[in-house]
């Protein structure tokens, strides 16, 4: 669990911040020509008055705008990447498109094991009271993300992030197997006993290397002659 809570900026970055009035304050109303607002099911073009019913539509539709409005509390199964530049801005009422600091976050959830929200090229925009999620991972060595910054200075203001849990590591290769040279392998022993002498020596050791040392056997066991 990461959570930015108040008004003040996160770790996301120091640079880029609120400096219009399209990036509201507690009680401030948004106005109409700010950028595409999303209403869970509301289906319309992305006005103020007929706002997008999915933040995919938002990211989609944004034209020139950089601002992205998100009224209520409703969860938004998107995995979304937008520029540097862009905001995305939640904590609004439905009704009049009101921001309050207080007001319930709507939620972003990451799909396809994705980051829930990628940002990156040049630029410095806001995420304002967003609850952005990350499931749990499924592909093999996939990681659970909930936010991605790169080459931005995203201020993150306001926000609760959540990352689920990275999915089981890719199985390792199988290491090849290397032959045993023959040089390996212990040379043949003499008889143990053949009645004409009183031992004979074992075989001589095999010879071979691990990583440049000598890992040569030692000398077989001579055979003791009991004969007459």
């Amino acid at each position: 669990l990461g959570s930015l809570g108040g008004s003040g900026l996160s770790s996301g970055g120091q640079g880029g911040g609120p400096t219009d009035a399209c990036i509201p304050v507690d009680g401030q109303i948004v106005d109409a020509s700010c950028g595409v607002f999303v209403a869970e099911g509301a289906g319309g073009t992305g006005t103020k008055d007929s706002p997008f019913g999915t933040v995919t539509e938002a990211v989609a539709g944004l034209g020139d705008a950089n601002n992205i409005y998100i009224c209520g509390t409703a969860s938004f199964p998107a995995s979304i990447s937008i520029d540097g530049s862009v905001s995305v801005v939640g904590g609004l009422d439905c009704e009049t498109w009101t921001y309050r600091d207080q007001n319930p976050m709507p939620e972003i959830v990451g799909t396809d094991d994705k980051p829930a929200v990628s940002i990156s090229g040049p630029g410095g925009g806001t995420l304002l009271s967003l609850r952005i999620t990350a499931p749990d991972a499924e592909e093999l060595g996939v990681s659970s993300v909930a936010l991605r910054i790169a080459t931005a200075s995203t201020n993150v203001r306001n926000c609760e992030l959540f990352a689920g849990k990275g999915a089981n590591g890719v199985a390792g290769a199988h290491q090849g197997k290397e032959d045993t040279p023959l040089t390996a392998h212990g040379k043949t022993g003499e008889v143990g006993c053949d009645n004409t002498t009183a031992t004979n020596a074992g075989g001589e050791p095999g010879t071979n290397e691990c990583a440049s040392t000598s890992v040569e056997g030692g000398l077989g066991g001579s055979g003791t002659n009991t004969g007459t």
